[in-house]
């Protein structure tokens, strides 16, 4: 199931259907289902089909680390995001992105 965070992501676990429906290797991390329109998430560059692994050096298995996670932060907090995203020629790369909390 999808869940809602106030990163204005929707977000899913991964599992091994979905990681080949996704074109990728591994069942680490959530999946980001979508992405809120004028959210913090938004703003830092998190995309719909991106794989969340790690969250301020956290590494993420499920959504509810995700949401264990945003428990502890509070506006003004930076928080940075280790992502897999599927690039050109479907090659898989880790990206950083990371901003203050509004």
């Amino acid at each position: 199931d999808a869940a809602a965070v106030k990163f204005g992501v929707q977000i899913q676990n991964m599992s091994s259907e979905l990681a080949s429906r996704m074109g990728i290797s591994g069942t680490d991390g959530v999946a980001v289902m979508d992405v809120d329109g004028d959210s913090f998430a938004e703003d830092i560059g998190l995309q719909r089909g991106d794989v969340i692994l790690e969250i301020n050096r956290k590494p993420i298995k499920n959504t509810d680390d995700v949401r264990n996670i945003q428990k502890t932060l509070k506006s003004g907090d930076d928080v940075a995001f280790k992502v897999m995203r599927r690039g050109p020629q479907n090659r898989t790369s880790t990206y950083f992105l990371a901003g203050q909390l509004p």
